[in-house]
């Protein structure tokens, strides 16, 4: 759906975890969502009251750092 909507095309994509903060403020959905997931974390011996931070920070600003060089080095469109 998005990509219908670009002008040009990504120069680069990234995927990385997030975090999980109970205590944090959330919408309808997340609510409603979060009653199905909260079991399955109890059920695989996560503890669903304390916050997680599942982001892999070396791995993000590698990824941060190959953009900056690709793009710096990229041929100039005209």
């Amino acid at each position: 759906m998005a990509q219908k909507n670009l002008i040009n095309p990504p120069v680069a994509t990234g995927l990385f975890g997030s975090v999980y903060d109970p205590e944090a403020k959330h919408g309808l959905m997340y609510n409603f969502t979060m009653r199905f997931v909260k079991k399955e974390l109890e059920e695989k011996g996560i503890d669903s009251t304390k916050r997680y931070d599942y982001r892999d920070w070396d791995e993000i600003r590698s990824w941060a750092r190959s953009l900056a060089y690709q793009l710096k080095n990229e041929e100039p469109t005209t």
